[in-house]
């Protein structure tokens, strides 16, 4: 049997090969990400999947009853766990999924444990504070397993660490995507020909990346110019409002992965998506427009760079300034691949 933890929209290109090249008729796909569930219910069997249900009463309390929520929701999957045995079991994430890295460690004692991180977080720095070691401990009480505190420049977050993967004994695994399978996938659910631009947004407003005025005036201005173009909308799962001329343009469903839609394009533009990197290296053009937008924080700029690059096997993302850049990356592009 083959069981996948596929957490984040980066694990979905990897979950779905390890599925097709196998030809697998007995795995489970687990997953706490409801888009990821539609997507991959749209695929395959809902048998073959699990969607990880938090406790809606205990989460609207979450500060005096979180704990109790976690207890409950061991409590609830252990007895699918001990179902399963001799498994190969496949995760990918490197940070956070600290309910799936307790399941994770359970499935260890009667399966094996194969890992591939999905990307590098390299330019981020393991670094401790007083907090961040209270969290560490509260973690290890609550979840069983001992991470590592990352600091991003913003935030500590709780990452994977070589103590966790030595405990469960992981083996470390090369798996490449296919990308015939993952084209013949996309075509299958979004029935369209293969389209120029795939261009991304949701949640520079939302989170305080872009002043609302500097977003809608560059991001008019810009789609205005782009117009006679072939090119799609894609929203990110979780920001969803669309502003002025955004709303103008033919849109890809929210709960699609923009990773798997870059099998199907030849230019991706973006902010500072993950999708970016994933672009580059398939050789698909990205086009980031983190010197396109003034921010309201340039620290946030250099850390999204750094980002980008140290994912990027080729360094190859282009950081255009103006519309006319962009115009002239994109015509050189498309002129290449007629």
């Amino acid at each position: 049997m083959i069981v996948i933890f596929c957490i984040s929209n980066l694990s979905v290109p990897v979950t779905i090969t390890i599925i097709e090249e196998n030809k697998a008729t007995d795995f489970i796909v687990i997953t706490d990400q409801p888009s990821i569930y539609q997507l991959l219910k749209e695929l395959y069997n809902e048998t073959h999947l699990l969607l990880i249900k938090k406790t809606k009463f205990f989460n609207h309390f979450h500060s005096l009853f979180f704990p109790l929520n976690i207890l409950f929701l061991k409590y609830k999957y252990n007895r699918f766990i001990k179902k399963i045995e001799n498994a190969n079991i496949f995760f990918f994430f490197n940070a956070f999924g600290l309910f799936e890295s307790w399941m994770i460690k359970e499935f260890s004692k009667k399966s094996s444990i194969f890992y591939k991180p999905d990307l590098s977080i390299k330019n981020w720095t393991c670094k401790y504070s007083f907090t961040s070691k209270l969290k560490q401990y509260y973690i290890k009480v609550l979840y069983g397993i001992w991470t590592e505190s990352i600091w991003t420049g913003e935030r500590f977050i709780p990452a994977v660490s070589e103590e966790f993967l030595n405990s469960i004994c992981a083996k470390s695994i090369c798996l490449n995507v296919n990308l015939s399978v993952l084209e013949k996938v996309v075509l299958k659910l979004i029935k369209v020909e293969k389209l120029d631009i795939l261009y991304l947004t949701g949640g520079l407003i939302e989170s305080g990346i872009i002043e609302k005025s500097e977003f809608i005036e560059k991001t008019d201005n810009l789609l205005l110019n782009l117009k006679d173009y072939n090119i799609v909308i894609k929203c990110h799962p979780r920001f969803t409002t669309l502003y002025s001329q955004e709303k103008e343009f033919t849109k890809i469903d929210s709960y699609i992965p923009a990773n798997l839609l870059i099998y199907i394009v030849k230019i991706v533009i973006g902010y500072s998506s993950s999708t970016l990197f994933e672009a580059a290296n398939i050789d698909v053009c990205p086009i980031s427009l983190l010197e396109f937008f003034k921010p309201i924080n340039n620290e946030r700029l250099i850390s999204y760079k750094e980002y980008l690059q140290i994912n990027s096997i080729n360094k190859n993302i282009n950081y255009p300034i103006t519309i006319d850049e962009i115009k002239q990356i994109i015509d050189e592009k498309l002129k290449i691949n007629k």
